[in-house]
């Protein structure tokens, strides 16, 4: 799913309500949302940077974090 895809699926809801995910497709168990995240993807979904700046060396980051043909991606944190 596109970012524009959950966009037009979230305008349908009521912007009050609280945003739940599930820990895995079979639903046991949930949590709320904690944190959004902007990066990119490799071919596993697995979080990467293209690029490994100062700033993400000070947050923990290393060369095995980037991969520069990553999939620009959104990643949704729970709590």
């Amino acid at each position: 799913m596109t970012v524009k895809e959950f966009i037009e699926k979230l305008k349908k809801e009521d912007p009050k309500a609280v945003v739940i995910i599930s820990e895995d497709a079979e639903g046991n168990g949930y949590s709320e949302i904690a944190e959004i995240c902007r990066g990119f993807h490799d071919e596993e979904f697995q979080p990467r940077q293209k690029k490994l700046t100062p700033e993400l060396i000070t947050e923990g980051y290393s060369q095995e974090d980037i991969y520069e043909d990553g999939i620009p991606a959104i990643f949704l944190f729970r709590v």
